[in-house]
């Protein structure tokens, strides 16, 4: 846990880091704790995690010593070192967590045989980036997932992490994550936000604890998976189901008519329909709350050409 803050972690807010070491290690506050104790961190005054440089010196070369000794990486945070690894396709068996932060990535190659081998993957963290490669393959064994500018119209095909938590793909090409029902068990965060191209909304059945979704500003937003594709604009009923949701950011998109399942989401705080602009002879629709939505804080309907009626009796 140590090593991962070192090499990935300085500088970002330690509620951020607790659920990033969370996805994958149990008792991470904890742990945390335990290096505040020992004065290898601290949390500084705006409560991010932070830590001196030699502190930080000693853990990255720690883990060059380790990777040095095994022959292959096990972290990697450097742009050229990824370079290295897809082009040189070096034994990757090892790799446990690409953290790339660099704002000045710009291209970047993938290798299908390397990224095949991270049979321990855990982490992955791209800021945006090029490529002219297919993305053929990702480790089942992924925890947590970042890619700003996500490069594809897909993920791939046999991607099915079964302990994934978190999936965040801003900002890129998506146009679909998945064609068909896929099973996420422990995934609690689905960020698509500013991903303009994405047509479809995923098969929301096979996420039983999905807590967050943001479908911000998808401005494509029509479908709804179904076995034949049916065009919709609104979200599927299955969103219903999902009794863990806390947020529902859907602000920005085509969707003017809410599920009538929306009402069972009682531990919803925050839910967003609101648009930039009213779009002319597009009139929103709000079902009848009644006792639902028990939980929720912040309702935004901006621009949306509320039809008013049951909505302002029934809250």
């Amino acid at each position: 846990m140590f090593l991962d803050m070192a090499c990935f972690f300085r500088g970002y807010p330690k509620i951020h880091v607790l659920r990033i070491l969370d996805s994958y290690n149990i008792g991470a506050e904890c742990g945390l704790d335990v290096l505040i104790d020992k004065s290898l961190v601290f949390i500084s005054g705006d409560n991010k995690l932070e830590m001196p440089d030699l502190i930080e010196y000693m853990g990255r070369y720690v883990v060059k010593k380790i990777q040095k000794d095994l022959g292959e990486p096990t972290r990697i945070w450097d742009v050229e070192d990824f370079e290295k690894v897809m082009l040189n396709n070096t034994e990757t068996k090892a790799m446990e967590s690409i953290w790339l932060r660099d704002d000045s990535i710009k291209k970047l190659r993938f290798s299908k045989e390397v990224m095949k081998n991270m049979e321990r993957l855990k982490l992955l963290y791209i800021n945006e980036f090029d490529t002219h490669d297919a993305i053929e393959y990702l480790p089942n064994s992924l925890c947590w997932i970042e890619i700003f500018g996500y490069p594809w119209e897909l993920l791939p095909e046999k991607f099915e992490p079964k302990r994934l938590v978190h999936l965040e793909l801003q900002e890129g090409l998506l146009r679909h994550l998945w064609f068909e029902t896929k099973h996420f068990p422990c995934l609690r965060t689905l960020d698509l936000r500013s991903s303009q191209n994405l047509m479809q909304t995923p098969d929301f059945s096979g996420m039983p604890n999905l807590e967050h979704l943001d479908l911000g500003l998808c401005r494509s937003l029509k479908e709804l998976f179904r076995a034949a594709f049916v065009k919709f604009e609104s979200l599927p009923e299955e969103i219903g189901d999902l009794e863990h949701l806390e947020e529902l950011d859907s602000r920005w998109t085509l969707i003017s008519r809410p599920p009538y399942s929306i009402v069972r989401l009682n531990k919803l705080k925050f839910l967003s329909f609101g648009k930039n602009i009213s779009a002319k002879g597009v009139l929103f629709v709000f079902r009848r709350v009644n006792e639902g939505l028990r939980s929720l804080e912040i309702l935004n309907l901006s621009y949306c050409n509320l039809i008013y009626g049951e909505l302002l009796d029934d809250i």
